[in-house]
């Protein structure tokens, strides 16, 4: 999607196995939509968003065995409302926002089974208020002044050495009220 257009995937398979080449490229202030099927890479990131476009997933499957399922490279906004993103590639994330776009969970199931499901690398935000967001390293990973919202759904890892939300630098965490399940193996 190179400008300013919609595109919506409502079933079958949009996949790729070309190393650097996502599945969908969302170039500039588009909007990506996935209601159905499937959106693969096995050499490289299934979705990115590269500029300060949209991306919603309301169903489906966003998976990636390589990099990043999804990559929010700059203002761009990412809305889980449904389906699955995962990733099972170590050092990348089921959503990775590289800069200080928003990523929202509001259904659904964001998930890693090597490394954090979402990483805030810069000053983003990231706001959970339903679904699952599960990973067997760093849940939510905030590395820089970044903002991590969680007020419902579900948060939980299930590293021995990891923490659900962890908070590497001077970014802000919030914290709902008791109905958040926030769960860690890690006593510490």
């Amino acid at each position: 999607n190179y400008e300013e257009g919609n595109v919506t995937i409502k079933g079958g398979t949009v996949s790729t196995s070309q190393s650097n080449h996502a599945a969908i490229w969302n170039n500039a202030n588009g909007n990506i939509t996935i209601e159905k099927g499937e959106v693969t890479s096995t050499s490289s990131t299934a979705i990115t968003n590269y500029s300060g476009g949209m991306v919603t997933v309301t169903g489906g499957e966003v998976t990636s065995t390589s990099r990043n399922a999804i990559t929010n490279n700059a203002e761009g906004n990412v809305t889980i409302k449904g389906g699955i993103v995962s990733t099972s590639q170590n050092n990348y994330a089921a959503i990775w926002n590289n800069a200080n776009g928003n990523i929202t969970v509001e259904n659904g199931e964001v998930t890693s089974t090597s490394s954090a499901a979402i990483t805030n690398k810069a000053g983003g935000m990231i706001t959970v208020t339903g679904g699952k967001v599960t990973s067997s390293g760093n849940t939510i990973y905030n590395t820089a002044e970044g903002t991590i919202t969680v007020t419902g759904g579900t948060v939980a890892t299930s590293g021995s050495e990891s923490a659900s939300i962890y908070n590497k630098a001077n970014g802000t965490i919030t914290i709902g009220d008791s109905s958040v399940a926030i769960s860690s193996s890690n006593p510490n």
